[in-house]
């Protein structure tokens, strides 16, 4: 089971070497499928996406992908929720099967939903002290990890069969061993307990060696993909949740005695990774657009309840 976590990032990353080469970019991957391949009524169903930008933020919807309605008899589907940003990552992989009613044959069904999302950064660090500039340092950071995951079954275990997984991890520069750090954890419905690995929320720590004035890359990565399937008339469902989510929580500087070295952060996306990530303040004039409806239904509201007293 480890294995194919540690495949899925490595995957992942090896897809990423093969994107336009940009010093700062975010990109998100996702999709879903299913033995029921009709689109569910009333459902977008985006199949597959591969989305990367320089800056901003990347957020797709549900990717759903199956036949039926969803909980009805002879439903699959597989769902997939992505957002990226500088300093933030969410993602979210999940499926569901339900058999179809004892009276009609017992053909089995399963499905899958996965969700991939990083961002990639040049950035060098600037001593205060000119002297120190191509020195050897330690660049220690945090990221914050908070999610959920499980599997849940409305019947016996041996009409049905769930897996649920979640991988994250943190490069920094690029060498073999010591610069990688990697978290994973999954619920299997096998399981005794229902999950093995590192429990969310928890934090994810290193220490990686830089040279002082030399860019470097900073790569953070989520993934996150459940499977299910059923040979009866039983249910299954199967979700691994890192909405609420994955946060950077800034990084210090040392010598390699451990003495903190004073620094100024620079990076091609502009952003201070030796900061937590803080989520964007609104422009003057978005706030003042949201102050404004805010006022324009309180006054409709006082409208209404004139008109429902005369």
């Amino acid at each position: 089971m480890r294995i194919v976590q540690f495949l899925l990032l490595a995957g992942f990353a090896a897809s990423a070497a093969g994107t336009p080469a940009e010093a700062a970019y975010i990109r998100i991957v996702g999709g879903a499928q299913s033995s029921a391949v009709e689109p569910t009524p009333g459902l977008e169903d985006q199949g597959y996406y591969d989305l990367t930008a320089a800056g901003g933020q990347l957020v797709d919807g549900v990717v759903v992908d199956g036949g039926g309605r969803i909980g009805e008899a002879g439903y699959a589907g597989g769902q997939s929720v992505a957002s990226a940003e500088f300093g933030r990552l969410s993602a979210l992989g999940g499926a569901v099967a339900v058999g179809p009613p004892p009276a009609l044959p017992a053909s089995g069904l399963s499905a899958s939903g996965f969700t991939q999302a990083m961002w990639v950064d040049e950035v060098t660090l600037m001593p205060n002290d000119p002297a120190l500039l191509f020195t050897p340092a330690r660049l220690r950071f945090e990221v914050f990890l908070s999610g959920d995951g499980g599997i849940v079954r409305t019947t016996l275990a041996n009409q049905g069969f769930g897996n649920a997984e979640y991988s994250a991890s943190v490069e920094v520069g690029s060498c073999p061993v010591g610069c990688q750090f990697t978290r994973v954890g999954y619920w299997n419905s096998t399981s005794p307990t229902g999950f093995d690995g590192d429990p969310l929320p928890q934090a994810l720590t290193g220490e990686a060696g830089v040279s002082l004035g030399s860019p470097f890359v900073l790569r953070v990565s989520i993934a996150a993909n459940a499977t299910v399937s059923v040979g009866g008339d039983g249910s299954v469902e199967a979700f691994s949740d890192l909405r609420n989510t994955v946060l950077w929580n800034g990084a210090t500087v040392t010598d390699a005695s451990g003495a903190p070295i004073a620094f100024q952060m620079q990076s091609a996306s502009g952003t201070d990774w030796s900061l937590p990530y803080a989520a964007p303040v609104p422009e003057p004039a978005n706030a003042m657009l949201v102050l404004t409806g805010i006022a324009m239904l309180a006054l409709a509201a006082k409208r209404r309840e004139r008109r429902a007293m005369r």
